[in-house]
């Protein structure tokens, strides 16, 4: 909107602003009440316009993936064109060409040949470059942000998408568990695949050192005789998904923070099997862990990821982490030669 009012005249003025071809439901009525709040410099009265929904059905059944180029751009724009060429205004334009999502070259078409059509300026302008600042200043004014374009169907579309997501988040759902002999196949599989595909154990308590299992299990006894002074008792958990009891993942809790840890290493360490990446086993490992650290009395955590590693800085913000500084990795333990220090507070 205010990139609108910068595009026009001091003689000129927008009036009104319609609701064409959004549904009457929930976000019908959230956008009229937002809208009216007059939140701008400007309040815009609404159109009470007539969404027509057994016609647009009607019009939209034989080609529903395509309808918004075969129907819903065209009857959008001439439903406005006519109302400002009936009213005496100069020129219309669409805040579709906001939208990053739309056809925005289609929409331009369909406009200039209603412009010609109706003998009226077409006031174009290419609004995207501000698509994200403009959601960000709606965020911070509280303003209603429809989730989908407005017709049932694509409402349908946005529900369906998040029951998918639902459906995969049950489907994935995993618990920790501290490792036992029940889990020395699965653990050892795992070993033997990262060493093969030559990953780096994070967050797996010296497994990639330990050929039996039984002496990884061993983790005061390992991490005390290896460390000496600077030894810290350790919690590791295994990432083990619900619905087929796979090992997806190792996560590891130390207690309190040596020189090392505190400088390069922090409290939490993790790594999520490669055939299982991508899939928020990291995210949701980190989450089950923090109550973990709850219990443990922890008021906050220190975590660290490569610079580089965008995966795991994602996860890390994911859980609350904010950026304390970046150093130099003195101690090779990044590809990018800058670790990245973040807390998480509890």
């Amino acid at each position: 909107y205010k990139k609108l009012l910068s595009a026009i005249t001091d003689e000129e003025q927008i009036y009104r602003f319609s609701d064409y071809g959004i549904q009457k439901s929930k976000d019908r009525i959230c956008f009229t009440l937002k809208a009216n709040m007059g939140t701008w410099r400007d309040r815009i009265p609404i159109i009470k316009d007539d969404y027509g929904l057994d016609e647009f059905c009607k019009n939209v059944s034989s080609s529903i993936n395509t309808r918004c180029m075969d129907y819903c751009y065209r009857v959008r724009f001439e439903e406005t064109v006519k109302f400002a060429k009936e009213n005496g205004y100069d020129a219309f334009t669409s805040t579709l060409f906001v939208s990053i999502y739309q056809n925005h070259d289609y929409m331009k078409k369909i406009c200039e040949e209603l412009a010609e059509k109706y003998e009226i300026k077409f006031l174009y302008r290419d609004f995207r470059v501000g698509f994200r600042e403009g959601q960000n200043e709606a965020r911070e004014k509280g303003l209603y942000m429809q989730k989908y374009c407005g017709c049932i169907f694509s409402e349908e579309e946005r529900y369906s998408k998040q029951i998918k997501k639902d459906k995969e988040y049950f489907d994935n759902e995993i618990v920790l568990v501290r490792p036992t002999m029940e889990n020395k196949e699965q653990v050892m599989n795992f070993r033997k695949d990262f060493l093969e595909k030559g990953e780096a154990f994070h967050g797996c308590s010296g497994l990639e050192e330990c050929e039996n299992y039984e002496d990884w299990l061993d983790f005061e006894g390992r991490h005390s005789k290896k460390y000496g002074d600077d030894y810290t008792p350790n919690s590791l958990f295994l990432g083990i998904r619900k619905s087929d009891n796979k090992l997806v993942g190792f996560i590891d809790l130390r207690h309190n923070l040596s020189s090392f840890l505190l400088n390069y290493g922090g409290h939490i360490g993790y790594s999520v099997a490669v055939e299982e990446r991508r899939k928020g086993y990291a995210k949701q490992m980190l989450i089950l862990l923090l109550d973990e650290c709850r219990k443990l009395g922890l008021k906050k955590v220190l975590l660290t990821c490569d610079k580089e590693n965008v995966g795991s800085r994602k996860t890390i913000l994911s859980g609350g982490g904010k950026l304390e500084n970046e150093i130099k990795d003195d101690v090779g333990l990044s590809t990018s030669g800058i670790i990245q220090r973040y807390w998480i507070t509890l």
